[in-house]
């Protein structure tokens, strides 16, 4: 794809995206946004301490020019939110075209080549020119299918509109994912760092991912490596993590700092507690969250077996569906769900993990294969939903949930 298409795809997104957040503003739609929003002016005023996790926050009151008006810090807002939709989609575009090319051609090594072109010139992996940009477009519009109860709430969609925090920190968690993905087959010392200022950053952004992170990522490690080839020092960015998320929940559940709700909250163990407000038949709502996903994998059973990067999606939404299950909050954040947004995040990169590997079998295969038309009629029920789900909140309900 030509760098100038590429630049006005990403141009078309972030306004497209900006178009979005500012009519849920304009119109009042039931979001997390002005909340968010108005967290700033509270911190500013001394109404509350400033939240534990503050990046958005304070980024937030920097675009604003320093400014506490409703009117300045929504505005911040709308922009930092399209504009984090607009790097996530540069993001699952390239990220795309590295996977699909490792797909055809094989693992890169440390130096960025692939195993199957070191001895000879790179042959560029053959997709159409419109597939990925089109398959990372559609990353950000697809959602999960509804149920007779529910289109939203006990059900996790890939993407969210309504939830700042979440739509701010997903390109840092896309980007941990992938780099730490690389690192598995081809470590460095450069990619380590960066990796560990990406703990950091997620942490205090929204540590949602993190907590999923820091169970994924060391067992993979094991996985690939073992006991007897462990390299230790993969664990730095870790435990670098593990201590700001304990700043972080020292600040929140026992400090209440940037509580806006008043009263005691704490974090205890109630399997299936949250999920059961929500859903009255889990494995419906499990299913409707995952339709394409379980498609392919029932399709292509053997790239569970085969592929790493599936494995390790699969295995950080497996976590991440665990952490929601077995942990709720009680007080006044007992109906929050705060334990759900790493299960938007890891849906987010299984759909596209899954959707890039379900290209390079369209390369292969075609629409001649029966189970390809199924696992692509599955995508596009999903691609349908997001649709859907956008006009419903703006036409039907004026509500998110």
């Amino acid at each position: 794809m030509q760098k100038k298409h590429i630049l006005i795809s990403e141009a078309a997104v972030l306004f497209a995206a900006l178009a979005i957040f500012s009519s849920l503003l304009i119109f009042r739609v039931t979001t997390d946004i002005p909340t968010h929003a108005a967290t700033v002016r509270w911190v500013i005023e001394g109404t509350i301490a400033p939240p534990a996790n503050f990046l958005f926050y304070l980024l937030v009151y920097v675009v604003a020019l320093f400014q506490t008006s409703a009117w300045a810090l929504e505005s911040a807002t709308a922009v930092i939110l399209a504009v984090s939709v607009a790097v996530k989609y540069r993001i699952t575009r390239r990220y795309s075209v590295e996977l699909y090319h490792e797909l055809v051609h094989g693992p890169r090594d440390a130096d960025g080549r692939s195993r199957d072109m070191r001895d000879g010139p790179d042959q560029t992996a053959s997709a159409p020119a419109w597939a990925i940009p089109a398959l990372a477009i559609s990353m950000l519009l697809i959602f999960s299918l509804p149920t007779q109860t529910s289109f939203y709430l006990g059900q996790f969609p890939p993407n969210v509109w309504h939830n700042s925090t979440t739509i701010f920190v997903t390109p840092f968690a896309l980007m941990l994912f992938w780099l730490s993905y690389r690192q598995l087959s081809a470590p460095t010392m450069r990619r380590l760092a960066v990796i560990a200022v990406l703990c950091v950053i997620n942490v205090i952004a929204k540590p949602s991912f993190f907590l999923v992170f820091v169970v994924a990522y060391p067992l993979m490690l094991l996985r690939v490596f073992g006991l007897a080839r462990a390299r230790w020092i993969e664990l730095l960015p870790v435990a670098l993590g593990i201590i700001a998320t304990t700043v972080i929940y020292y600040l929140t559940f026992v400090q209440s700092y940037g509580d806006l709700y008043g009263g005691e909250t704490a974090v205890v163990i109630r399997p299936f507690a949250t999920w059961l407000r929500w859903s009255g038949n889990i494995p419906l709502s499990l299913f409707c969250s995952l339709a394409f996903p379980i498609c392919y994998c029932v399709a292509y059973r053997e790239d569970l077996r085969t592929r790493q990067i599936l494995q390790y999606a699969a295995l950080c939404y497996a976590i991440a569906i665990g952490i929601f299950v077995v942990f709720a909050e009680t007080g006044t954040r007992a109906s929050h769900g705060n334990f759900m947004w790493q299960c938007i995040i890891c849906s987010y990169i299984l759909f596209w993990v899954t959707a890039v590997l379900f290209l390079e079998k369209l390369r292969n295969f075609g629409l001649r294969r029966w189970k390809n038309r199924i696992v692509l009629l599955a995508f596009l029920a999903h691609l349908l939903a997001g649709f859907v789900y956008l006009g419903r909140v703006f036409l039907v309900t004026g509500s998110a949930w």
